[in-house]
């Protein structure tokens, strides 16, 4: 199990680092709904990620070769590392341009709980980084040799890592509301300036990761015939 755990690992990473959903939650947590708003949102994110995760796993485990390595899997990871370095690069080269932020922002301070699951719910499936890495997650979890236990221990790992930068400031803030207060309004500074540079430089990265693993695979498949 180990060498898959580390493959999604990775791939979770370059989910937990998507800015929108940081920013969210972190406005969420200094509103004048910090608990409600910001559970709600938690469970949406997570539960997206966990959904579609097995969603795809399915689908790896139906298309399964029996291979120790199915061929299809180096097809998912070349194209996953090809649609990674495309967003990698656009969002390289958009760093340093200010854009306004999404309308809905200016409304988390009066949102409901009903209306922060579906933000967090939307917010996820709407990004098609996030897609492209539940793909290689679940394709990756299905095409193992495992049990049902070990595919539910390991889709519940990427959903844990993958929705960490969410849970783990909500969380924090119910455990200590005045120690976490002042370290978000910090947070959200940061992100503000850097999440850009850190989220291209990481999918990149992933991209060139997953692109050498697949196009790699392709070739020593092609070699052996």
């Amino acid at each position: 199990m180990g060498p898959v755990v580390g493959e999604i690992v990775l791939l979770a990473v370059g989910v937990a680092v998507s800015p929108l959903p940081i920013i969210a939650v972190v406005l969420m947590l200094l509103s004048r709904r910090p608990r409600s708003a910001s559970l709600a949102f938690a469970v949406g994110c997570t539960a997206l990620i966990a959904s579609a995760t097995t969603l795809f796993t399915v689908i790896g485990d139906a298309a399964d070769s029996g291979s120790s390595r199915p061929t299809f899997m180096y097809w998912v990871d070349a194209a996953a590392g090809l649609a990674l370095l495309v967003v990698g690069v656009r969002t390289w080269r958009t760093r340093n341009k200010t854009s306004e932020p999404p309308s809905w922002l200016a409304s988390v301070d009066d949102m409901s709980m009903l209306k922060a699951l579906g933000t967090g719910l939307a917010i996820t499936i709407a990004n098609p980084k996030n897609l492209v890495l539940f793909a290689a997650a679940g394709a990756a979890i299905g095409a193992a040799d495992f049990d049902g236990l070990q595919t539910t221990t390991a889709v519940m790992i990427y959903t844990v890592l993958a929705g960490s930068s969410v849970l783990v400031p909500t969380i924090a803030f119910l455990i200590a509301p005045a120690v976490m207060a002042p370290r978000l309004v910090t947070a959200k500074a940061w992100l503000e300036a850097h999440s850009t540079t850190m989220v291209a430089i990481l999918v990149l990265v992933i991209g060139v990761a997953l692109g050498v693993k697949g196009f790699g695979g392709l070739l020593g498949f092609a070699q052996a015939v």
